[in-house]
């Protein structure tokens, strides 16, 4: 999610679920979740080999076949191997 969408999603909960005032949650989130996420998230984009938008599940559900599908073929390429192997 972009930092405005993930912000005003993190406000909405953290006032309605934790009961916690604006004030404190946008210090919170200059404190620590803005510079964390540029410190972490953002330079680890340019290394991934993909990026879900969790936004829509329509990217959730092809980013899980994606996966799936590449965890059988390395499945299946490692059993050929060692059947190759056995021989």
């Amino acid at each position: 999610a972009n930092s405005d969408r993930g912000a005003v999603r993190r406000i909405s909960r953290d006032m309605v679920e934790r009961g916690r005032s604006l004030d404190s949650i946008m210090e919170q989130y200059k404190a620590t979740v803005k510079p964390m996420h540029s410190q972490f998230v953002e330079p680890s984009k340019a290394r991934a080999d993909v990026i879900v938008n969790s936004e829509t599940g329509h990217s959730v559900d092809i980013a899980v076949k994606m996966i799936t599908n590449h965890l059988r073929v390395e499945s299946e390429l490692l059993a050929a191997a060692e059947a190759i192997a056995e021989a």
